[in-house]
């Protein structure tokens, strides 16, 4: 009987040691500046304020050019270990100067080992180097332009580990961050603190860009292993995952079809209106958005993928301005009750400037060959116009869907149709899809011109006009 209550204990000990919970951690990245660099800050000073501000890890970022020997030593001390049970990464930016400006590049992990050593003033070298040392990189403030400065990163050099957001221009920096999306890399996203001074009127606003990591423990091997595995978040402005039935990673979880079930909380009530969306691997699905208005303090986001047919899928969520997910990867297993995947559509107004084609906008022009950088989702599409409208219409069929599914590999037909408010068609025409990329999209591109001021509804169906797969309301005014 001793020796069973014996084998009992030794059984529940093992049980309990053997499930690891793995929890949300906060924490900054690119934390800040002290006087050593270009921050006004003591190094106590500036851990501190961390704390303050409710992290559970801090990476701090001076620059590594303006440090001198004696303060890199000190600054490793400083940055090292635990600050009042916070976690400690010693990280620094380094600065690369190129013809139009300079790209910046946050570095952290193994810092004693770069430390010192000679190290290439090429960005892309300069990557290969801190990586073999084990270091992460990170594109910091991406899209930063202003007057003064162009520290906007070099958008040819994509080796790096994370993608900073809300530091720099929030659309181009999400638009970005999707195209890399896009091309298949795993990169985890972080916020940007950046934090030089106290009397820096945006400083308050600063610490509220918050990453949140999911490891087991808080230890520097977890949470490197946690981003080199994508477990992570960027959030901003009080914003913060309460629940979630998926977690961001590399990793893929299989599934039987992609369902979300996330509900996404605010420390204080929104000021402006926001949206949830989902963008399939890089690219927005538009029946994914749901709309929120100001003065939310919880939202809860459901929404399941019936389009995306078998095959590894690398899902992203926004929550507009406020929080965004790293990859989340999945294995899709069950096919799609739909033949094939959903249509995307995205409308810009040619008058605005944002359209950027190498075509001239021409009637009929929707057979022509369009560059492969104007295939590009429009992160914030128009609903209104002014009249006569001139709309762009990108439709993309993504994951390879045309030569597995029996079509030509170079075309694809669908309808385009567009009522009027009385329900009218006043266009109804057959299009070719036109394969860009052969291995990853088929893509087509239709400009149309609307004379008269109205409510319209555009619309596309497949070939046999029956299935739905796009629809948007637009103005004309």
């Amino acid at each position: 009987m001793r020796n069973l209550r014996w084998i009992l204990l030794f059984g529940l000990l093992f049980f309990s040691v053997s499930i690891v919970e793995a929890y949300w951690y906060a924490g900054f990245f690119h934390g800040g500046h002290t006087f050593n660099s270009d921050g006004l800050r003591t190094s106590n000073a500036l851990k501190a304020r961390a704390k303050k501000a409710g992290a559970d890890f801090f990476v701090p970022s001076d620059h590594y050019g303006q440090l001198t020997e004696e303060e890199r030593t000190q600054y490793l001390i400083d940055f090292s270990g635990f600050y009042k049970r916070m976690l400690l990464v010693p990280g620094v930016e380094f600065e690369i100067n190129r013809t139009d400006g300079a790209s910046h590049l946050l570095a952290f992990n193994a810092a004693e080992k770069f430390f010192g050593v000679p190290l290439s003033e090429n960005l892309p070298d300069l990557i290969t180097q801190l990586s073999d040392f084990g270091a992460e990189t990170i594109a910091p403030h991406p899209s930063s332009i202003s007057n003064y400065h162009n520290y906007s990163f070099d958008r040819s050099v994509t080796t790096f580990s994370g993608f900073e957001l809300f530091n720099s221009d929030y659309i181009s920096d999400i638009t970005w961050y999707a195209e890399l999306i896009r091309r298949g890399l795993d990169i985890y996203v972080t916020s940007g603190v950046d934090s030089h001074s106290s009397a820096d009127p945006t400083d308050a606003q600063r610490w509220l860009r918050k990453t949140y990591v999911w490891m087991e423990n808080l230890s520097q091997a977890d949470l490197i292993a946690a981003l080199r595995n994508g477990q992570t978040y960027a959030a901003n402005s009080y914003a913060y995952i309460r629940k979630t039935n998926v977690v961001p990673s590399f990793s893929p979880q299989v599934v039987s079809r992609p369902n979300f079930d996330i509900q996404v909380n605010f420390s204080r009530v929104t000021k402006e209106p926001t949206a949830i969306k989902t963008y399939r691997n890089g690219v927005l699905v538009w029946d994914s958005i749901r709309n929120y208005p100001a003065g939310t303090r919880a939202i809860s986001y459901k929404w399941q993928d019936i389009f995306t047919q078998p095959g590894k899928r690398r899902y992203f969520i926004e929550v507009s301005k406020y929080l965004v997910t790293s990859p989340i990867t999945l294995e899709v297993n069950n096919a799609s009750p739909l033949p094939y995947n959903p249509i995307y559509d995205c409308f810009t107004a040619l008058e605005t400037g944002i359209y950027v084609g190498s075509e001239p906008w021409q009637e009929g022009s929707a057979a022509a060959m369009w560059d492969e950088n104007d295939i590009m989702p429009v992160e914030n599409p128009s609903f209104a116009f002014a009249a006569p409208a001139k709309i762009e219409f990108f439709t993309i069929f993504h994951n390879r869907i045309s030569a597995p599914q029996g079509y030509p590999s170079d075309e694809l037909t669908w309808k385009l149709n567009v009522y009027n408010s009385s329900g009218a068609a006043i266009i109804s025409e057959e299009q070719g899809m036109y394969s860009g990329l052969l291995w990853q999209t088929a893509w087509g591109k239709r400009q149309l011109t609307i004379e008269n001021p109205g409510l319209y509804l555009v619309e596309i169906r497949d070939k046999s006009n029956t299935v739905i797969l796009a629809q948007k309301t637009i103005t004309v005014f």
